[in-house]
């Protein structure tokens, strides 16, 4: 136990600075490694979160009703289907 709290005096980053010395304490070190687990939960998090996919729906009309057809565009992609198996039938 009191190898626990001195491996935890030496981890502490908030000292307190008493007669120009700094006293580290053991509740110091937990509040450190605390602090620690906090900001790499925070990146990990966010950077899963930067990494996902956006799917953006989009859909313009065209206004001019003077044609008799509408053409259509369409862009599409499937990364993980062999392009023999696709096909579209209109």
């Amino acid at each position: 136990s009191s190898a626990l709290i001195s491996r935890m005096k030496s981890l502490d980053a908030f000292g307190r600075p008493i007669q120009e010395f700094q006293v580290k304490t053991a509740c110091g070190g937990y509040l450190s490694v605390g602090s620690f687990c906090v900001i790499a939960l925070l990146f990990v998090t966010e950077l899963q979160y930067f990494r996902e996919l956006e799917t953006k729906d989009e859909m313009l009309i065209d206004q001019n009703q003077d044609q008799k057809h509408l053409n259509i565009s369409f862009n599409i992609t499937f990364p993980y289907v062999p392009c023999a198996i696709l096909s579209m039938n209109l």
